[in-house]
């Protein structure tokens, strides 16, 4: 870890009851000037509570000077509201920027709500207002609590602020800290860790005595001498939250304070000196665990004038505002609220919960009504929980499902019952591939007794780790037995359809259009559980039959959102739509060089209101989609931006699987462009990801990426040798992109003079081509370079005329048109037809430079000024 040296900074005092800490202050200015100077700066504060933390960080913020502050602070009773720390990042960001940007606009239009919105889309539009605010200048984003922030968030903030270089952006993040543990021990939030390259720790202690002594005095108006200064210091161990408890209550130097030996024991002596209407709405304040209005905690605590039990608790820091002009009221800190709830009796604790119950709305009812259950009444809460929770998984919200189960399981009287919630739990949170939240889960789940819910459970998440093996043996376990179970045909479906999408990942076509058909036959009309099959279904056409049938097996089958029949079970259920599928149709249209087509359902797939399972899956894969449709179009910029969208997504989502085939589209438009390290960068990271993830047939992804670089390198020995391994397998993926790399493999092969291989690869090309536009300029390119080769000139110059004459298409793709009129240029020059060749490698040229295809258009520029005079095409292209 980076270590800052201290440098000259007086601490400020005098604003608010912030002291001392000038050390600490040094070393996050030194590391805002890093960031100004060299590019990304992380900073994690950490320190146990209520030692300062935030009161730092605060401080700090408001003397940082010349940069854009975005700021947030996390909650654990919001730790489930999907993007609640982003909403609070984008409410401080400039409005007339915001705007731009509908999504993030929405959520700080409406912070406290819960949107359905696609977390790839969420995180790529941080990602594009983060780029325009660092465009402007130096950025801050400081996050406090992180330990707390929602998942989507934190995944959307990785996207959005990581892999970035020589930008001018610090992040601040405050976390817990053991106070035994040595600085620098334990891991750094994956946050923090992807900013910058050597993220700095920075651990709170107490307060020294001098500040200790400052704030004595500014808090009681009076000195206290060296002896009363270390007492107090020794009392409170100059914790900052101790000490500001104890000086309110202080009456000054000379005056009795007999401070506990810790913080939760003074806190409890605070309270029990309250009356009984201001400890009632204290209590109330933190069973709620929420900032309410004043009337609804004191309708939870029973009393009538809460502005009159409010003074004393507000007075000596127990409870707070919510922030200036704010008319909600909470408890002031998480260790207060925390030491209030343990000094509850169990029968005190329950009676608010009960009362709690009717003055909150939402998920919170649900915490209530389980916190205040009792034997008597837990069987029922527990239904109606398991019940709740399934509603939830049927309109795709598989993570409170999930709370709702284990909240459920932890009031089952029967081992099976228990058992049989935490499982459906575990399946259902590894749905979303939350793997975060299933680990502390799985030690237990492998004591379980043996059932087809375990080993679909097990199965899935061994499937999640990149275990194989073991995933197939447990998802086909539990098939079997759940076919042998009635009401676990759920099972059979979940199972069935991770195995169909692991098959697809394989490319085991054949056995994945197995899993899918019976998870389509069990699966009824519950949408959850049939869209993914149908989409392992077009994926399987995909993979054995080609792009061609996957689309016609579209075109014939049934829409997976289609509403199903009104069967009494499932009258009025709201049937999620499917970001996945759009997806698998971009990608079945790009690898039948159908850019526009594609382009369009990759919009869809972002457009959809997301669940857990398809968002797990489409986010990465449709930007992956936009920008090779968008490299085949010419729209390079676009390509460009939208591949390192596609970076971003798999590596803020943990997606392995999906980051060779962002790196090779990323390495597309690098190469085109002539930016051949930064292609050789991207080349080697899609090389490095096949071999560490797999599997084999995703060699296609470096393989093509290779073969592009060499390309524009003019080095058709390379183009071969990274091609050729592709024809010793040509199933599965190698088979589904093979209008990619085929024309690639045939211009290599003619070029190095393998004309048998290339006239195999050139009529192979021929019939796709009569069915495919897009493709048809580069099978009349190819068929007049072979034609050449054999020395049929005339044949050749009809290719190319045929070629060139064809209508243009929403999918015309300019750099395989200019190509085809070089080409054609070039033979026209060979037979002395200069003025004609001139025209066509001028309009060669100009498209080359429109793309910005600087290789191309200078090797153009070499075979011009060879046909023309340098005044009229100047040596400098």
């Amino acid at each position: 870890m980076h270590r800052l040296e201290p440098q000259s900074f007086s601490a400020a005092r005098g604003v608010g009851v912030f002291m001392g800490r000038g050390e600490e202050l040094e070393w996050l200015a030194g590391s805002a000037e890093r960031a100004r100077a060299r590019g990304p700066v992380a900073v994690c504060v950490e320190g146990e509570a209520g030692i300062g933390k935030s009161a730092l960080l605060n401080r700090f913020l408001c003397v940082l000077d010349g940069f854009t502050v975005l700021r947030a602070v996390c909650d654990p009773s919001e730790s489930d509201l999907p993007f609640g720390v982003v909403a609070q990042l984008a409410v401080r960001a400039p409005r007339a920027r915001l705007n731009r940007y509908p999504l993030i606009a929405k959520l700080a239009a409406a912070p406290t709500a819960r949107p359905a919105l696609s977390l790839a889309a969420v995180g790529v539009q941080l990602r594009l207002l983060v780029d325009e605010l660092l465009d402007a200048g130096p950025l801050a984003v400081a996050v406090d609590d992180l330990q707390w922030a929602d998942w989507s968030s934190s995944r959307a903030l990785r996207v959005a602020l990581g892999q970035r270089g020589g930008e001018p952006l610090l992040v601040l993040a405050t976390v817990p800290g053991d106070p035994g543990t040595e600085p620098g021990i334990g891991p750094v939030p994956q946050l923090v860790e992807d900013v910058g390259e050597q993220p700095t720790r920075l651990r709170l202690r107490g307060l020294d005595v001098s500040s200790v002594a400052a704030l004595a005095s500014l808090r009681t108006g009076a000195a206290w001498s060296r002896r009363e200064v270390e007492e107090l210091c020794l009392r409170t161990e100059g914790h900052p939250l101790y000490l500001q408890m104890v000086l309110a209550d202080a009456h000054g130097p000379g005056g009795p304070f007999q401070a506990p030996g810790s913080l939760v024991a003074f806190m409890r002596s605070i309270l029990d000196g309250l009356d009984v209407e201001s400890r009632s709405v204290v209590d109330a304040l933190a069973v709620l665990n929420a900032f309410v209005p004043p009337c609804t905690a004191a309708a939870v605590a029973g009393i009538d004038d809460p502005v009159r039990a409010l003074r004393r608790p507000l007075q000596v820091g127990l409870v707070r505002w919510q922030g200036p002009g704010s008319a909600l009221v909470g408890m002031a800190h998480e260790l207060q609220r925390e030491a209030v709830v343990m000094a509850l009796t169990p029968a005190r604790r329950r009676e608010l919960h009960l009362a709690a119950v009717s003055v909150v709305d939402g998920p919170a009812k649900w915490a209530h009504r389980v916190a205040a259950a009792q034997q008597s009444d837990a069987r029922s809460i527990a239904a109606g929980l398991e019940e709740a929770a399934w509603e939830r998984i049927a309109g795709g919200d598989t993570d409170q499902a999930a709370t709702w189960l284990l909240w459920a399981a932890d009031l089952a009287d029967k081992t099976a019952e228990r058992e049989r919630r935490v499982l459906t739990a575990v399946v259902q949170l590894l749905s979303g591939r939350r793997m975060d939240r299933v680990q502390p889960l799985l030690e237990a789940v492998r004591g379980y007794a043996p059932s087809p819910l375990k080993d679909c459970a097990l199965g899935v998440a061994a499937g999640c780790q990149g275990i194989y093996p073991v995933a197939r043996e447990r998802l086909t376990a539990a098939i079997e037995a759940a076919a042998q179970a009635p009401g676990l045909e759920w099972v059979a479906a979940e199972a069935g359809n991770l195995l169909a999408a692991l098959s697809c990942w394989n490319g085991l076509a054949d056995v994945a259009m197995h899993h899918a058909r019976e998870v389509l036959a069990v699966g009824g009309d519950v949408p959850r559980l049939v869209a993914p099959a149908r989409s392992s279904m077009l994926i399987a056409h995909l993979l054995t039959r080609g792009p061609e049938a996957a689309l016609t097996h579209v075109s014939t089958g049934v829409e997976p959102w289609a509403a199903p029949s009104p069967t009494a079970q499932n009258v009025g259920r709201k049937t999620p739509a499917d970001g996945y599928w759009h997806a698998c149709r971009a990608l079945a249209h790009i690898a039948a060089a159908q850019p526009t087509a594609s382009e369009r359902q990759a919009r869809l797939a972002l457009s959809q209101p997301p669940t857990a399972a398809s968002e797990a899956w489409s986010g990465d894969l449709a930007y992956f989609c936009l920008s090779m449709g968008q490299y085949q179009r010419g729209a390079w910029d676009e390509s460009a931006v939208n591949a390192e969208h596609c970076i971003s997504i798999a590596e803020g989502l943990e997606h392995p699987w999906a980051r060779a085939r962002a790196h090779t589209a990323a390495s597309l438009t690098a190469a085109g462009r002539g930016e051949f390290d930064q292609a050789r960068e991207h080349v080697e990271a899609a090389r490095q990801w096949v071999h560490q993830v797999g599997p084999p047939q995703f060699e296609v992804y470096p393989a093509i990426a290779r073969a592009v670089l060499a390309q524009a390198q003019q080095d058709h020995e390379a183009m071969a040798a990274a091609l050729r391994p592709l024809q010793a397998d040509p199933g599965g993926w190698i088979q589904a992109y093979r209008s990619w790399w085929l024309p690639l493999l045939a211009e290599a092969l003619l070029a190095t003079r393998h004309l048998h291989e290339a006239a195999d690869a050139v009529r192979d090309l021929r019939e796709p081509a009569q069915r495919t536009p897009n493709l048809a300029p580069v099978e009349a390119w190819l068929s007049g370079q072979l034609l050449e080769c054999h020395g049929d000139l005339d044949a050749a110059a009809d290719a190319y005329t045929t070629g060139l004459t064809l209508p243009r298409t929403p999918d015309h793709s300019p750099l395989n048109h200019a190509r085809l009129e070089q080409a054609h240029g070039r033979l026209l020059a060979a037979r002395g037809n200069d003025d004609a060749a001139i025209r066509c490698l001028q309009h060669a040229h100009h498209t080359y430079k429109a793309l910005g295809a600087t290789p191309f258009r200078n090797h153009c520029h070499n075979e011009l000024i060879r046909l023309i005079r340098p005044a009229e095409f100047p040596d400098n292209p």
